[in-house]
């Protein structure tokens, strides 16, 4: 028996291998979806060797194979060759009668009889490969055989699909999130500085013009420092990378700083805050003061901004106290335009806003209370909204906490001497107002302070010089912080603190950084208070 293949034509074939590149998939390694197709074949149709073949110009890849170990072979002398040349299925029923296939070494190798091939299609029409099957016993054509192996390599070009799609998202995915990380810090590194001067502007300032001007300076730098933080709460929410970092504290005090930071703009609006906490609440219970400060405060300031007149009123209860767990409800109330019944459910929805754009009298990019949600649900808490049109809204939160067993003393910040004479400190930072602005407060705390623009200048003042702290920025040029830590705990073998100091707040930083050696992390933007007390701990 003579097997016919059609003329072999160039255009085709640069088509077709256009489209096997495409899928991203030839010379890719094992995957369990394949496998587990050619091993149900075998068991299906009682034949020993199942091959998924993708082919290129020259060789046959087998993305999987049951019954023999190879990777590849040349495409010469290969029935699968006509499968593709000539577009549709192919049974040899004795490839010993056939010698254009005794040359072909997988065929010589195991002795192969039989053969059995149907081409994996794509949706273009092109033959990126095969679905086939040897034995070693020559068979009788079998119709029921070639549609069981037509089905399965439907099956194989749809699986091929959907990993070119998912691999696909993941870059996408990465390329957001690089996006992100970079925008971030390009972003956080000039209102570093903004922040950072305006805070020491603030404090020499005499006319009360000059404050108001200072203190909407600072006000518009904050806004965009939480809704920075918000957004990659957000995205560390979704990806499972934000977790809690429970501590003994006081809900009273913490519910205490909250109403204080939001008084001043609720009396602005002329508007009443009341609040009132249940006296039978533990006084120590076991939370993430920050993130639980960061869901009120989005909570009481989303109230306010939709609050003309009126009260917004903040009460906690306690619901019951079992096996050392306290169940506490929040409800935060106000007389505000309220929401309409069918926008309800869309409230907690990313950047959904009741009003349009175009016309919008409200400040905000709607994702306040998106994150407020994925915040009580990291807390295991519930969170109902009612309101009414033109009356107001109202929240009920619920969360329980842990109570501790036995109950700590809180620890309270005394405030010692800021005075750092007894340091000296390097500053490795690229950005020059930066570097003016660590440079400027420590000095004012009578620091001795170097500076240094990356970090292989850093590595000479280092070995010249004996500092006893280090503010390291993290991105720089030249070399960056990252690597010059490492060359100061492993080749220099110093045990200089390092005070990470960054634009960069992605929740791995922090871990990359201490498996560096390096002491503390300070993020971008911060005020004179939050360096000093941090440069604070490593007086003598």
């Amino acid at each position: 028996m003579k097997i016919v293949t059609k003329a072999f034509k160039a255009k085709e074939e640069v088509k077709r291998l256009k489209q096997l590149h495409f899928y991203n998939i030839l010379k890719t390694s094992k995957e369990d979806q394949f496998d587990n197709i050619t091993q149900l074949i075998s068991y299906q149709i009682n034949i020993p060797v199942v091959l998924i073949t993708l082919i290129d110009q020259d060789r046959i890849w087998y993305k999987s194979k049951t019954g023999i170990d190879i990777k590849s072979i040349h495409r010469k002398f290969s029935p699968n060759n006509y499968v593709i040349n000539n577009k549709s299925p192919l049974i040899i029923e004795d490839l010993k009668l056939d010698e254009q296939f005794t040359n072909n070494p997988l065929i010589k190798k195991h002795d192969f009889r039989f053969y059995a091939g149907v081409p994996i299609v794509t949706p273009k029409g092109q033959i990126i490969g095969t679905l086939c099957v040897y034995d070693i016993l020559p068979k009788k054509t079998d119709k029921c055989l070639i549609d069981v192996l037509t089905m399965y390599a439907r099956t194989i070009m749809d699986l091929i699909i959907l990993k070119r799609e998912n691999h696909k998202i993941q870059n996408l995915s990465k390329i957001k999130d690089d996006f992100l990380s970079n925008m971030n810090h390009e972003i956080r590194t000039p209102l570093n500085a903004i922040i950072g001067f305006n805070d020491l502007l603030s404090k020499h300032l005499k006319t009360k013009e000059a404050q108001t001007y200072s203190g909407i300076i600072n006000e518009a730098g904050t806004q965009l420092k939480v809704l920075l933080n918000d957004i990659l709460d957000i995205k560390n929410l979704k990806k499972g990378k934000l977790h809690l970092k429970n501590s003994p504290n006081s809900i009273r005090e913490l519910c205490e700083y909250i109403i204080k930071i939001t008084e001043q703009p609720a009396n602005e609006k002329g508007l009443t805050l009341n609040y009132n906490i249940d006296a039978n609440i533990p006084d120590i219970l076991e939370f993430d003061k920050p993130k639980l400060s960061q869901l009120f405060l989005h909570v009481l300031n989303n109230a306010i901004k939709f609050t003309h007149k009126g009260f917004i009123s903040m009460q906690v209860k306690l619901l019951c106290i079992n096996t050392n767990k306290a169940y506490i409800r929040f409800k935060i109330k106000d007389t505000g335009i309220g929401i309409p019944q069918n926008k309800l459910k869309l409230i907690f929805k990313n950047f959904f806003q009741i009003e349009n754009f175009s016309t919008k009298r409200y400040e905000g990019v709607g994702i306040g209370l998106t994150l407020v949600k994925k915040l009580v649900a990291l807390f295991n808490g519930k969170i109902k909204v009612d309101s009414i049109v033109n009356s107001g809204t109202t929240i009920l939160i619920d969360i329980p906490f842990n109570i501790p067993n036995p109950l700590p003393k809180l620890r309270t910040n005394k405030q010692g001497s800021t005075k750092l004479s007894d340091l000296n400190i390097l500053i490795v930072e690229d950005n020059k107002f930066n570097q003016q602005l660590a440079k400027t407060i420590l000095t004012k705390h009578h620091a001795r302070v170097d500076l240094a623009s990356n970090g292989k200048i850093a590595l000479k003042q280092i070995q010249k010089n004996n500092y006893s702290l280090i503010l390291m920025d993290l991105q720089m040029p030249i070399m960056d912080g990252y690597t010059c830590s490492k060359h100061i705990r492993n080749k220099l073998k110093l045990t200089t603190p390092i005070i990470a100091c960054t634009a960069n707040t992605m929740n791995n930083e922090r871990k990359k950084c201490l498996n560096i050696g390096i002491n503390e992390f300070l993020s971008k933007p911060y005020l004179s208070h939050e360096l000093i007390n941090i440069v604070s701990k490593y007086k003598a």
